[in-house]
């Protein structure tokens, strides 16, 4: 008796050992699921933590990207700059004073201190070297010192960048002598920033274009700036009135 049940379970043993390593196969061949699959059901569920955590690290990752390309837009702006600078005869010195003559379609990258602000789009700019340029912001354009509202845009520009480091990508210089570009501090586009406080409009006079990726973004940031009222767009009768058409 003892002997027959020995060996059913022997038997038993046997067959179960046979039968487990058949059906994992089986599932690891048709139903294989990664371990975590609960785990990754739940990070991305829909406005959970995991999920905003999920999506900030995507803004994140997007506007450092937009950063780089700044970055290297610039670096290449500044290695063309030397290489065109060693390119010149050493005997020609650079003047602090620029002709009265229209220059269109320069790329030129200044860099230096703001030193004094005369309104809502023009300030200038010093350079290490001591030279001064006169800088009108592109794309924009703000009410007079002597109109309403100038007063409150010249206070805002200085507050951005007076006194403080500064980038400035000149693309034209007029008449007379004012050099035409787009400044950058501390990485932000401050002729941007200007539409978007509503201290200023977007302005695209001819031969005076401002390119095409700026042009979008000035454009949204004026009507966003428009529906919620933002600065000058809050005063009915500055909008109205003749000052503010182009």
């Amino acid at each position: 008796m003892i002997i027959r049940v020995i060996s059913l379970s022997l038997a038993l043993l046997i067959g179960i050992s046979a039968i487990i390593p058949l059906t994992t196969n089986y599932t690891e061949a048709n139903e294989k699921k990664p371990k975590n699959h609960k785990k990754i059901s739940k990070r991305y569920k829909k406005y959970s933590k995991q999920w905003w955590r999920a999506y900030h690290n995507y803004v994140r990752q997007k506007r450092a990207k937009i950063a780089r390309k700044r970055i290297l837009r610039l670096r290449r702006i500044r290695i063309a700059k030397n290489r065109y600078a060693t390119a010149q005869p050493t005997g020609q010195k650079a003047t602090n004073t620029a002709p009265n003559t229209q220059v269109s379609n320069l790329f030129i990258l200044v860099e230096g201190k703001v030193k004094k602000v005369f309104d809502g789009k023009t300030f200038n700019v010093e350079t290490k070297d001591g030279k001064v340029y006169l800088i009108r912001m592109l794309g924009i354009d703000t009410p007079q010192m002597n109109q309403d509202f100038g007063d409150r845009s010249q206070k805002k520009l200085s507050d951005l960048i007076l006194e403080k480091d500064a980038t400035v990508i000149i693309r034209k210089r007029d008449s007379s002598g004012l050099y035409i570009g787009t400044v950058y501090c501390g990485g932000e586009d401050i002729n941007l920033t200007q539409i978007k406080t509503g201290m200023a409009w977007y302005f695209q006079p001819s031969g005076y274009e401002v390119m095409s990726g700026d042009r979008n973004n000035y454009e949204q940031a004026q009507q966003t700036a428009k529906t919620k009222r933002m600065g000058l767009w809050g005063r009915q009768k500055f909008i109205n009135s003749l000052a503010f058409k182009n």
